[in-house]
Protein backbone atom coordinates (compact mmCIF):
# COMPACT_ATOMS: atom_id res chain seq x y z
CA UNK A 1 0.00 0.00 0.00
CA UNK A 2 3.01 2.06 1.06
CA UNK A 3 4.65 1.35 -2.37
CA UNK A 4 1.94 2.46 -4.34
CA UNK A 5 1.98 5.91 -2.92
CA UNK A 6 5.49 6.21 -4.01
CA UNK A 7 5.16 4.91 -7.54
CA UNK A 8 4.63 8.71 -9.06
CA UNK A 9 8.21 9.63 -6.78
CA UNK A 10 9.87 6.04 -8.63
CA UNK A 11 8.76 7.51 -12.10
CA UNK A 12 10.94 10.42 -11.35
CA UNK A 13 14.01 9.08 -10.15
CA UNK A 14 13.93 6.37 -12.85
CA UNK A 15 13.41 8.96 -15.35
CA UNK A 16 16.60 11.09 -13.87
CA UNK A 17 18.44 8.00 -13.33
CA UNK A 18 18.22 6.60 -16.95
CA UNK A 19 19.19 9.92 -18.56
CA UNK A 20 22.29 10.20 -16.30
CA UNK A 21 23.03 6.38 -17.04
CA UNK A 22 23.46 7.47 -20.58
CA UNK A 23 25.56 10.73 -19.87
CA UNK A 24 27.80 8.82 -17.50
CA UNK A 25 28.12 5.82 -19.78
CA UNK A 26 26.87 6.95 -23.73
CA UNK A 27 28.01 3.42 -25.22
CA UNK A 28 24.30 1.71 -23.24
CA UNK A 29 22.80 3.63 -26.30
CA UNK A 30 24.34 4.83 -29.71
CA UNK A 31 22.15 7.57 -30.85
CA UNK A 32 21.23 9.41 -27.39
CA UNK A 33 21.92 13.37 -28.00
CA UNK A 34 24.81 14.30 -25.58
CA UNK A 35 24.23 16.67 -22.41
CA UNK A 36 25.65 19.34 -21.59
CA UNK A 37 26.75 20.01 -18.17
CA UNK A 38 24.50 22.73 -16.95
CA UNK A 39 21.69 19.54 -17.69
CA UNK A 40 23.82 17.08 -16.20
CA UNK A 41 24.08 19.84 -12.97
CA UNK A 42 19.91 19.98 -13.25
CA UNK A 43 19.53 16.73 -12.82
CA UNK A 44 21.92 15.92 -10.23
CA UNK A 45 20.37 18.70 -8.45
CA UNK A 46 16.88 17.51 -8.83
CA UNK A 47 17.89 14.79 -6.45
CA UNK A 48 18.45 16.65 -3.41
CA UNK A 49 14.83 17.66 -3.33
CA UNK A 50 13.22 14.55 -4.37
CA UNK A 51 15.47 11.73 -2.04
CA UNK A 52 14.98 14.85 0.66
CA UNK A 53 10.59 15.00 0.47
CA UNK A 54 10.30 12.20 2.75
CA UNK A 55 13.73 10.48 4.03
CA UNK A 56 12.19 7.49 6.21
CA UNK A 57 13.60 4.14 5.69
CA UNK A 58 10.89 2.41 4.21
CA UNK A 59 10.56 4.97 1.30
CA UNK A 60 14.59 5.19 0.74
CA UNK A 61 15.05 1.22 0.26
CA UNK A 62 11.84 1.56 -1.53
CA UNK A 63 13.19 3.76 -4.28
CA UNK A 64 17.30 3.48 -3.44
CA UNK A 65 17.59 -0.46 -2.99
CA UNK A 66 14.37 -2.41 -3.93
CA UNK A 67 13.66 -0.26 -6.91
CA UNK A 68 16.88 1.70 -8.40
CA UNK A 69 19.67 0.15 -7.10
CA UNK A 70 21.48 1.18 -10.43
CA UNK A 71 21.40 5.10 -8.76
CA UNK A 72 25.16 4.12 -7.27
CA UNK A 73 26.41 2.42 -10.65
CA UNK A 74 25.48 6.15 -12.41
CA UNK A 75 27.33 8.06 -9.65
CA UNK A 76 30.30 6.12 -9.24
CA UNK A 77 30.85 6.05 -13.41
CA UNK A 78 30.21 9.70 -13.00
CA UNK A 79 33.43 9.76 -10.38
CA UNK A 80 35.63 7.40 -11.63
CA UNK A 81 35.48 8.49 -15.07
CA UNK A 82 36.49 11.88 -14.49
CA UNK A 83 35.31 14.08 -17.09
CA UNK A 84 35.36 11.69 -20.05
CA UNK A 85 31.75 11.88 -20.83
CA UNK A 86 32.09 15.53 -21.54
CA UNK A 87 32.39 16.44 -25.10
CA UNK A 88 32.15 20.40 -24.51
CA UNK A 89 36.04 21.67 -24.39
CA UNK A 90 35.11 25.04 -22.90
CA UNK A 91 33.71 22.83 -20.08
CA UNK A 92 36.65 20.17 -19.84
CA UNK A 93 38.18 19.46 -16.48
CA UNK A 94 34.97 21.50 -14.76
CA UNK A 95 34.66 20.47 -11.19
CA UNK A 96 30.95 21.24 -11.34
CA UNK A 97 29.31 17.94 -12.36
CA UNK A 98 32.10 16.05 -9.82
CA UNK A 99 31.11 18.49 -7.27
CA UNK A 100 26.83 17.83 -8.19
CA UNK A 101 28.03 13.66 -7.94
CA UNK A 102 29.93 13.75 -5.01
CA UNK A 103 27.63 16.07 -3.01
CA UNK A 104 24.43 13.58 -4.35
CA UNK A 105 26.71 10.19 -3.00
CA UNK A 106 27.59 12.13 0.01
CA UNK A 107 24.03 12.88 0.48
CA UNK A 108 22.55 9.41 -0.04
CA UNK A 109 25.14 7.94 2.28
CA UNK A 110 23.78 10.56 5.31
CA UNK A 111 20.19 10.07 4.27
CA UNK A 112 20.68 5.74 4.68
CA UNK A 113 22.79 6.25 7.60
CA UNK A 114 20.60 8.73 9.39
CA UNK A 115 17.22 6.95 9.18
CA UNK A 116 15.10 6.05 11.80
CA UNK A 117 16.66 2.35 12.40
CA UNK A 118 19.34 2.39 10.22
CA UNK A 119 22.31 1.68 12.24
CA UNK A 120 24.27 -1.36 10.90
CA UNK A 121 23.11 -4.58 13.27
CA UNK A 122 26.27 -6.41 14.77
CA UNK A 123 27.41 -9.37 13.09
CA UNK A 124 26.34 -12.59 13.94
CA UNK A 125 22.57 -11.55 14.62
CA UNK A 126 19.41 -12.67 12.75
CA UNK A 127 17.75 -9.88 11.34
CA UNK A 128 17.34 -8.55 7.62
CA UNK A 129 20.20 -5.94 6.40
CA UNK A 130 19.74 -2.14 7.63
CA UNK A 131 19.28 0.49 5.11
CA UNK A 132 22.99 1.78 6.30
CA UNK A 133 24.20 -1.96 5.80
CA UNK A 134 22.73 -1.85 2.03
CA UNK A 135 23.92 1.49 1.27
CA UNK A 136 27.45 0.70 2.88
CA UNK A 137 27.20 -2.76 0.33
CA UNK A 138 25.86 -1.62 -2.43
CA UNK A 139 29.06 1.27 -2.20
CA UNK A 140 31.37 -1.53 -1.86
CA UNK A 141 29.81 -3.40 -4.88
CA UNK A 142 31.34 -0.57 -7.21
CA UNK A 143 34.34 -0.10 -5.33
CA UNK A 144 33.44 3.28 -4.33
CA UNK A 145 35.52 3.25 -1.30
CA UNK A 146 38.69 3.32 -3.77
CA UNK A 147 36.46 5.98 -6.15
CA UNK A 148 35.98 8.01 -3.14
CA UNK A 149 39.80 7.46 -1.87
CA UNK A 150 41.39 8.29 -5.37
CA UNK A 151 38.75 11.73 -5.71
CA UNK A 152 40.20 12.78 -2.38
CA UNK A 153 43.82 12.20 -3.51
CA UNK A 154 43.47 13.66 -7.01
CA UNK A 155 40.78 16.51 -6.92
CA UNK A 156 41.73 20.34 -7.17
CA UNK A 157 38.35 21.35 -6.18
CA UNK A 158 38.25 22.26 -2.15
CA UNK A 159 34.31 21.78 -2.19
CA UNK A 160 34.38 18.56 -4.09
CA UNK A 161 36.94 17.03 -2.08
CA UNK A 162 34.86 18.12 1.18
CA UNK A 163 32.22 16.37 -0.21
CA UNK A 164 34.63 13.15 -0.96
CA UNK A 165 35.72 13.36 2.58
CA UNK A 166 31.96 13.43 4.28
CA UNK A 167 31.29 10.61 2.18
CA UNK A 168 33.92 8.82 3.57
CA UNK A 169 33.35 9.85 7.03
CA UNK A 170 29.35 8.52 6.74
CA UNK A 171 29.96 5.58 5.37
CA UNK A 172 32.33 4.90 8.70
CA UNK A 173 29.59 6.08 11.12
CA UNK A 174 27.91 2.67 13.16
CA UNK A 175 29.33 0.73 10.12
CA UNK A 176 30.01 -3.42 11.10
CA UNK A 177 33.62 -4.08 11.00
CA UNK A 178 33.77 -5.44 7.45
CA UNK A 179 33.23 -2.40 5.91
CA UNK A 180 35.23 -0.73 8.59
CA UNK A 181 37.98 -3.02 8.10
CA UNK A 182 37.64 -2.29 4.06
CA UNK A 183 38.03 1.41 4.83
CA UNK A 184 41.10 0.82 7.25
CA UNK A 185 42.93 -1.55 4.58
CA UNK A 186 42.25 0.72 1.85
CA UNK A 187 41.94 4.22 3.08
CA UNK A 188 43.81 4.87 6.39
CA UNK A 189 46.97 6.05 5.06
CA UNK A 190 45.34 8.41 2.59
CA UNK A 191 43.03 9.86 5.94
CA UNK A 192 45.83 10.56 7.59
CA UNK A 193 47.73 11.78 4.82
CA UNK A 194 44.85 14.53 3.65
CA UNK A 195 44.29 15.11 7.40
CA UNK A 196 47.96 16.05 7.95
CA UNK A 197 48.25 18.08 4.40
CA UNK A 198 44.97 19.04 2.95
CA UNK A 199 44.30 22.53 3.05
CA UNK A 200 40.79 22.84 3.56
CA UNK A 201 39.53 22.80 6.89
CA UNK A 202 36.70 21.04 5.94
CA UNK A 203 38.07 18.58 4.29
CA UNK A 204 40.56 17.84 7.32
CA UNK A 205 37.46 18.12 9.87
CA UNK A 206 35.79 14.72 7.97
CA UNK A 207 39.16 13.27 7.67
CA UNK A 208 39.59 13.40 11.54
CA UNK A 209 36.06 12.01 11.87
CA UNK A 210 37.06 9.08 9.77
CA UNK A 211 39.81 8.51 11.68
CA UNK A 212 37.85 8.57 14.68
CA UNK A 213 35.96 5.48 13.56
CA UNK A 214 38.90 3.90 12.70
CA UNK A 215 40.58 4.61 16.35
CA UNK A 216 38.08 2.97 18.06
CA UNK A 217 37.51 -0.26 15.49
CA UNK A 218 41.59 -0.42 14.94
CA UNK A 219 43.87 1.57 17.54
CA UNK A 220 46.63 -0.95 16.69
CA UNK A 221 46.51 0.31 12.89
CA UNK A 222 46.25 3.88 13.08
CA UNK A 223 49.15 3.48 15.73
CA UNK A 224 51.35 1.60 13.48
CA UNK A 225 50.44 4.15 10.51
CA UNK A 226 51.61 7.44 12.24
CA UNK A 227 48.63 8.24 13.66
CA UNK A 228 49.58 9.59 17.04
CA UNK A 229 52.02 11.58 15.18
CA UNK A 230 49.33 13.56 12.54
CA UNK A 231 46.74 13.97 15.99
CA UNK A 232 49.53 15.45 17.71
CA UNK A 233 50.42 17.72 15.16
CA UNK A 234 46.96 18.74 14.28
CA UNK A 235 46.45 19.28 17.75
CA UNK A 236 49.26 22.03 17.45
CA UNK A 237 48.34 24.05 14.17
CA UNK A 238 45.72 23.53 12.60
CA UNK A 239 43.11 26.04 12.25
CA UNK A 240 40.14 24.28 12.88
CA UNK A 241 38.48 24.12 16.44
CA UNK A 242 36.94 21.39 15.62
CA UNK A 243 39.74 19.43 14.32
CA UNK A 244 42.05 20.34 17.63
CA UNK A 245 39.35 18.89 19.32
CA UNK A 246 38.76 15.49 18.16
CA UNK A 247 43.19 15.55 18.03
CA UNK A 248 42.86 15.20 21.56
CA UNK A 249 39.85 13.14 22.17
CA UNK A 250 41.57 10.48 19.52
CA UNK A 251 44.85 10.64 21.17
CA UNK A 252 43.25 10.02 24.64
CA UNK A 253 41.74 7.01 23.23
CA UNK A 254 44.93 5.74 21.58
CA UNK A 255 47.35 6.43 24.21
CA UNK A 256 44.64 4.91 26.80
CA UNK A 257 45.01 1.68 24.98
CA UNK A 258 48.39 1.87 23.85
CA UNK A 259 50.75 2.70 26.70
CA UNK A 260 54.01 2.16 23.79
CA UNK A 261 52.84 5.25 21.94
CA UNK A 262 52.51 7.57 24.89
CA UNK A 263 56.51 7.59 25.32
CA UNK A 264 56.69 9.19 21.96
CA UNK A 265 54.15 11.70 22.24
CA UNK A 266 55.50 12.98 25.09
CA UNK A 267 59.33 12.85 24.33
CA UNK A 268 59.38 13.18 20.75
CA UNK A 269 56.41 15.27 19.59
CA UNK A 270 56.50 17.54 22.63
CA UNK A 271 52.84 16.82 23.77
CA UNK A 272 53.22 18.55 27.20
CA UNK A 273 53.93 21.93 25.86
CA UNK A 274 51.22 21.83 23.28
CA UNK A 275 48.61 21.21 25.95
CA UNK A 276 49.96 23.51 28.13
CA UNK A 277 49.42 26.20 24.95
CA UNK A 278 46.43 24.73 24.04
CA UNK A 279 44.90 25.41 27.73
CA UNK A 280 46.95 28.71 28.09
CA UNK A 281 45.78 30.13 24.56
CA UNK A 282 43.10 28.85 22.96
CA UNK A 283 40.02 30.46 21.97
CA UNK A 284 37.46 27.60 21.69
CA UNK A 285 35.86 26.15 25.08
CA UNK A 286 35.33 22.67 22.90
CA UNK A 287 39.55 22.81 22.16
CA UNK A 288 40.30 23.41 25.82
CA UNK A 289 37.79 20.84 27.79
CA UNK A 290 39.43 18.06 25.03
CA UNK A 291 42.80 18.30 26.41
CA UNK A 292 41.62 19.15 30.33
CA UNK A 293 40.38 15.89 29.56
CA UNK A 294 43.72 14.11 28.04
CA UNK A 295 45.81 15.80 30.69
CA UNK A 296 43.82 14.39 33.35
CA UNK A 297 44.18 10.83 31.63
CA UNK A 298 47.83 10.96 30.81
CA UNK A 299 48.49 12.17 34.84
CA UNK A 300 45.85 9.07 36.21
CA UNK A 301 47.98 6.63 33.63
CA UNK A 302 50.64 7.64 36.08
CA UNK A 303 53.08 9.83 33.35
CA UNK A 304 55.60 10.66 35.43
CA UNK A 305 57.56 11.95 32.31
CA UNK A 306 54.53 13.89 31.01
CA UNK A 307 53.85 15.59 34.55
CA UNK A 308 57.15 16.47 35.09
CA UNK A 309 57.34 18.53 31.95
CA UNK A 310 53.35 20.06 32.03
CA UNK A 311 54.18 21.40 35.48
CA UNK A 312 57.67 22.55 35.04
CA UNK A 313 55.40 24.93 32.06
CA UNK A 314 53.37 25.70 34.51
CA UNK A 315 50.60 23.79 33.72
CA UNK A 316 48.78 23.91 37.16
CA UNK A 317 48.11 27.83 36.78
CA UNK A 318 46.82 27.59 33.47
CA UNK A 319 44.48 25.23 34.09
CA UNK A 320 43.49 27.02 37.23
CA UNK A 321 43.27 30.68 34.83
CA UNK A 322 40.14 28.26 32.91
CA UNK A 323 38.08 29.04 36.55
CA UNK A 324 37.12 32.17 35.11
CA UNK A 325 35.25 30.50 31.80
CA UNK A 326 32.50 28.76 31.84
CA UNK A 327 30.59 26.02 34.53
CA UNK A 328 31.82 23.12 32.26
CA UNK A 329 35.04 24.10 31.70
CA UNK A 330 35.63 25.12 35.64
CA UNK A 331 34.07 21.88 37.12
CA UNK A 332 36.94 20.07 34.31
CA UNK A 333 39.58 22.06 35.22
CA UNK A 334 39.33 21.60 39.00
CA UNK A 335 38.79 17.92 38.32
CA UNK A 336 41.95 18.12 36.72
CA UNK A 337 44.01 20.06 39.28
CA UNK A 338 42.97 17.64 41.60
CA UNK A 339 44.33 14.43 39.32
CA UNK A 340 47.38 16.55 39.36
CA UNK A 341 47.11 16.65 43.31
CA UNK A 342 46.56 13.17 43.62
CA UNK A 343 48.78 11.26 40.58
CA UNK A 344 51.79 13.37 40.07
CA UNK A 345 55.42 12.23 41.51
CA UNK A 346 55.31 14.04 45.14
CA UNK A 347 58.49 15.29 44.31
CA UNK A 348 56.56 17.69 41.79
CA UNK A 349 55.23 19.17 44.63
CA UNK A 350 51.87 20.37 42.64
CA UNK A 351 49.53 21.60 45.51
CA UNK A 352 52.59 23.27 47.20
CA UNK A 353 53.37 25.16 43.72
CA UNK A 354 49.76 26.12 43.14
CA UNK A 355 48.94 27.13 46.48
CA UNK A 356 52.23 29.76 46.72
CA UNK A 357 51.38 31.11 43.21
CA UNK A 358 48.95 34.25 44.22
CA UNK A 359 47.20 34.54 41.12
CA UNK A 360 46.09 30.57 41.39
CA UNK A 361 45.39 30.90 45.09
CA UNK A 362 43.29 34.21 44.60
CA UNK A 363 41.40 32.64 41.68
CA UNK A 364 40.03 29.48 43.78
CA UNK A 365 39.52 31.98 47.02
CA UNK A 366 37.37 34.31 44.56
CA UNK A 367 35.50 31.58 42.85
CA UNK A 368 34.99 30.32 47.18
CA UNK A 369 33.40 33.54 48.06
CA UNK A 370 31.14 34.09 44.45
CA UNK A 371 27.40 33.19 44.90
CA UNK A 372 24.58 33.80 42.56
CA UNK A 373 22.65 33.55 45.49
CA UNK A 374 23.58 37.16 46.96
CA UNK A 375 22.02 39.13 44.13
CA UNK A 376 18.21 37.40 44.45
CA UNK A 377 17.01 39.24 41.21
CA UNK A 378 19.38 37.39 39.01
CA UNK A 379 19.25 34.26 41.00
CA UNK A 380 15.77 33.78 40.40
CA UNK A 381 16.44 33.82 36.70
CA UNK A 382 18.97 30.86 36.84
CA UNK A 383 17.34 27.91 35.21
CA UNK A 384 17.44 24.42 37.59
CA UNK A 385 20.45 23.09 35.42
CA UNK A 386 22.45 26.13 35.65
CA UNK A 387 21.66 26.01 39.52
CA UNK A 388 22.65 22.17 39.84
CA UNK A 389 25.92 22.80 37.75
CA UNK A 390 26.68 25.69 39.90
CA UNK A 391 25.95 23.45 42.92
CA UNK A 392 28.41 20.67 41.76
CA UNK A 393 31.20 23.48 40.70
CA UNK A 394 31.01 24.48 44.58
CA UNK A 395 31.24 20.69 45.28
CA UNK A 396 34.06 19.55 42.88
CA UNK A 397 35.87 23.24 44.63
CA UNK A 398 35.50 21.88 48.21
CA UNK A 399 37.36 18.42 47.01
CA UNK A 400 40.04 19.97 45.06
CA UNK A 401 40.84 22.78 48.15
CA UNK A 402 40.26 19.12 50.60
CA UNK A 403 43.18 17.83 48.31
CA UNK A 404 45.80 20.29 47.95
CA UNK A 405 45.63 21.03 51.99
CA UNK A 406 45.58 17.63 52.78
CA UNK A 407 48.94 17.27 50.49
CA UNK A 408 51.23 19.12 53.23
CA UNK A 409 51.38 20.63 56.28
CA UNK A 410 53.41 23.44 53.73
CA UNK A 411 49.81 24.13 52.24
CA UNK A 412 47.86 24.41 55.25
CA UNK A 413 50.25 26.43 57.04
CA UNK A 414 50.48 28.72 53.81
CA UNK A 415 46.81 28.54 53.33
CA UNK A 416 45.69 29.77 56.96
CA UNK A 417 48.46 32.35 57.18
CA UNK A 418 47.11 33.97 53.16
CA UNK A 419 43.31 33.33 55.24
CA UNK A 420 44.62 34.40 58.88
CA UNK A 421 44.82 38.69 57.35
CA UNK A 422 41.01 38.05 56.21
CA UNK A 423 39.47 36.24 58.83
CA UNK A 424 35.92 37.54 57.25
CA UNK A 425 37.33 35.88 53.69
CA UNK A 426 38.33 32.65 55.47
CA UNK A 427 35.16 32.13 57.97
CA UNK A 428 32.53 32.83 54.49
CA UNK A 429 34.51 30.60 52.28
CA UNK A 430 34.75 27.95 54.88
CA UNK A 431 30.94 28.10 55.26
CA UNK A 432 30.49 27.91 51.70
CA UNK A 433 32.37 24.88 51.12
CA UNK A 434 31.01 22.86 53.84
CA UNK A 435 27.43 23.84 52.59
CA UNK A 436 28.61 22.99 49.13
CA UNK A 437 30.02 19.28 50.30
CA UNK A 438 26.42 18.50 52.16
CA UNK A 439 24.18 18.79 48.88
CA UNK A 440 27.04 16.57 47.29
CA UNK A 441 26.05 13.00 45.63
CA UNK A 442 28.94 10.53 47.82
CA UNK A 443 29.33 8.90 44.24
CA UNK A 444 32.05 12.29 43.87
CA UNK A 445 34.14 10.69 46.72
CA UNK A 446 34.86 7.35 45.02
CA UNK A 447 37.65 8.10 42.97
CA UNK A 448 39.08 10.41 45.36
CA UNK A 449 43.29 9.24 46.27
CA UNK A 450 44.40 11.31 49.16
CA UNK A 451 47.80 10.88 50.41
CA UNK A 452 48.52 12.22 53.24
CA UNK A 453 51.61 14.21 55.10
CA UNK A 454 52.02 14.01 58.89
CA UNK A 455 55.27 15.90 58.95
Amino acid sequence: MAESTWQEELTCLSSIVDRLSIAADPTLVDDAPPLTVDQICEFLELLHPLLNNDTSEARLRFLLVDSRPDIFTMLFNFAKHRDAWNVDTEDADSPRVRREVLRVICRIVALCKGASGSLDHPEGEDQPPSLAGLCSQAVMNEDGVAVLLMVLTTETDDVARAHCAEALARLCEGSQMTMLSVMVQKGLSVILTSLSRDSSPQVRRFCILALGAFARGYSMDVVRDGGVQVLVERLSIDSSTSVRSLSAEILAHLLYNHREATAEAITRRGLASILHTRILEDSSAEVVDSCLRLVELLTRLREGGFCAEFVRLGGGPAIIKRLRTSTTTAKLALRCVRTLVECAPKALMVATRIVKHFQSLSTLMELALDDQAEDPAAYSGVAPDDMYDEAQLKAELALTLGIVTAHSVVCRDHLAEELGRLPMWAKSIRHRLLSALQDISPNSFSDLMISVSYT
